[in-house]
C-alpha cells in the first residue's frame, strides 16, 4: 500500500513539474515593442523619395491575435493553432483583423499590394523569402524593429528578425496591403 503511495505522489509531482517547466518556457520567444531603433540619418535624395502610406491597421489589435498564435506548431497546409503554415497564419491574423480575405498562397500573395523598399517596412507589412530554388516560398508579418512573425517548418509560430542570416540571405522583398 506504500509503495501505491509514493508511485501515485511521484506521478503527481512529474505531472506538476512537468507543467511548470512548460508554462514557464511558454513564452521564450523574443518580445516586441514599440520603441523605435536606432536609424541612420537619411541623405536628402532618400528623404525626398515618396514613401507608401500604411495601411491603417489596428495595431494593438493585431498584437493580440499574433500573441494567440505564437507556439503553435508548424502543419503544411494547416489553419489553426493545432497546427498551421506561413500563409495560413498571415491569412487567419488578417481575417481575425478585420475581416480581409488573402490569397491561399505565398506566391499569389507577393502579387497583392503595393511593393516596399526594406527600409520603408512598417507595422503589418508582409515579408517574403525565396528558400532554395523554390521561388518566393515563405511569408510573414513584419512587427516593428527589424522583427517578424511567421510559422517556421522547425520551430512553429515565432517572432525572428530580418537579420538573421537565414532571413537575410533569402529575403525577396515586402508588400504592404491596401
Amino acid at each position: 500500500m506504500a509503495r501505491y503511495r509514493y508511485f501515485i505522489l511521484g506521478l503527481v509531482l512529474l505531472l506538476l513539474c512537468s507543467l511548470l517547466g512548460g508554462l514557464s518556457s511558454c513564452r521564450s520567444y523574443p518580445r516586441y515593442s514599440n520603441t523605435p531603433a536606432y536609424e541612420k540619418p537619411r541623405t536628402p535624395q532618400e528623404q525626398e523619395r515618396k514613401r507608401p502610406r500604411s495601411a491603417n491597421i489596428d495595431e494593438a489589435l493585431m498584437v493580440r491575435i499574433i500573441d494567440d498564435y505564437l507556439g503553435a506548431p508548424y502543419k503544411k497546409g494547416g489553419t489553426n493553432t493545432n497546427g498551421i503554415d506561413c500563409s495560413g497564419l498571415v491569412h487567419n491574423i488578417y481575417y481575425e483583423l478585420d475581416g480581409r480575405s488573402m490569397p491561399p498562397n505565398v506566391r499569389r500573395m507577393f502579387r497583392t499590394g503595393e511593393t516596399i523598399e526594406r527600409d520603408d517596412l512598417e507595422f503589418g507589412d508582409l515579408v517574403f523569402f525565396a528558400f532554395g530554388t523554390r521561388g518566393t516560398s515563405h511569408v510573414g508579418i513584419y512587427i516593428g524593429n527589424g522583427k517578424f512573425v511567421h510559422a517556421s517548418e522547425t520551430r512553429g509560430v515565432i517572432v525572428s528578425s530580418l537579420d538573421e542570416s537565414t532571413y537575410a540571405d533569402n529575403y525577396r522583398g515586402a508588400r504592404r496591403l491596401d
